[in-house]
Order: C-alpha cells, then sequence, then structure tokens
C-alpha cells in the first residue's frame, strides 16, 4: 500500500480504493510507482502503467470518476477501475481540482498570477477565483493537503510552490456549490 516517498492518500470511492503503490503484489519494484485500484473487498486488482504514472497530479474522486492533472496542463478523467481515460480539458497552469462542473488551477499568467476557473465543457475559461503571490512557472508544484465537501461547498487547502523564485505559498480555497 506504501510507496515511500509519495504525498498522496488513499482515495476511497464508492467501489473501490485507490492508492499509490507498487506493480506487482509479490515482488516490489522499486524502479517506479503506479496507481492501484482495488476493490473494496480486496478482489480486482488494477494498475496504471508506470511510464505514466509521474506525470499524474492531484488525484481525486468527484461525481463517480477519478480526475487527475498532468504536467503539461492537461485534465483527465477516468473510471474508478483506471479504465477509459478521457482528456476534459487544457488548462493555461497546474491542476487543482475539480468542483461543481469546474477545474480549478494556478495560473502561469506571471501578469495576473492566481487561482482560475474553467468549466469541465470549456464554455468559460480563464474566471479569476483567489489571487497567488506568484505564478505556475510550468513546472510549480500544488500539494493538496486537504479536501472536505459538504452540502454547501468544497473547501480545498494545499501549498502552491514556485521553486525558480523561491516561493512557497499556503492556500485554502472555499468553493460553493450551486
Amino acid at each position: 500500500l506504501y510507496y515511500p516517498e509519495a504525498s498522496e492518500n488513499v482515495i476511497s470511492t464508492e467501489n473501490r480504493f485507490v492508492y499509490v503503490g507498487y506493480p506487482q503484489l509479490k515482488d516490489m519494484n522499486f524502479k517506479g510507482r503506479v496507481y492501484v485500484s482495488v476493490a473494496k473487498d480486496g478482489s480486482d486488482r488494477t494498475v496504471t502503467e508506470a511510464k505514466d504514472t509521474p506525470n499524474i497530479t492531484n488525484m481525486q474522486y468527484c461525481d463517480g470518476y477519478l480526475y487527475y492533472g498532468d504536467y503539461f496542463h492537461s485534465v483527465y478523467r477516468m473510471n474508478e477501475d483506471l479504465e477509459n481515460q478521457y482528456l476534459v480539458g487544457e488548462t493555461p497552469g497546474a491542476f487543482l481540482t475539480v468542483a461543481d462542473g469546474s477545474i480549478y488551477y494556478w495560473s502561469n499568467d506571471e501578469e495576473a498570477p492566481g487561482i482560475y476557473r474553467q468549466t469541465l465543457s470549456g464554455s468559460e475559461t480563464e474566471v479569476f477565483v483567489m489571487e497567488t503571490e506568484a505564478y505556475d512557472p510550468g513546472m510549480g508544484k500544488v500539494v493538496i493537503t486537504s479536501q472536505e465537501r459538504d452540502d454547501d461547498s468544497v473547501k480545498i487547502t494545499g501549498t502552491l510552490t514556485a521553486e525558480y523564485e523561491g516561493i512557497s505559498e499556503a492556500f485554502t480555497l472555499e468553493i460553493p456549490l450551486s
């Protein structure tokens, strides 16, 4: 279950657990991490390809799907068994979360740094949500430390890091649900 350098937690979906682990159960492969999806009764174990896993950032479960970003500013959706990967959008910045039909991301616009929203349908883009001190330089790092969901909103806390500027900034984002 545990991969020593992974900051990700176990994601509990309706039917499965998803976590960072090793490709094989019997022989640990220390050369690469993978995402593992296993049914809650312990059966039906599936894994991502090791070559794809380093690019997965901020995997989250929302409305029956797993969503994640990559280092190339694409946002993907897939089933909880790690099948049927689908590109849902391109963002000019690092993926944070999906909530209420929108993608939230840390912008790479150095003139107007901040967290922005884009609808999953792509009809509304670059809606300013929250100001930040730094912009995503393309390899900036976003770490989500907690995400709480209730009937009215989603509250996300985390850290944005722009190492080239030596800036690390904690943030709390509260997204009202309609």
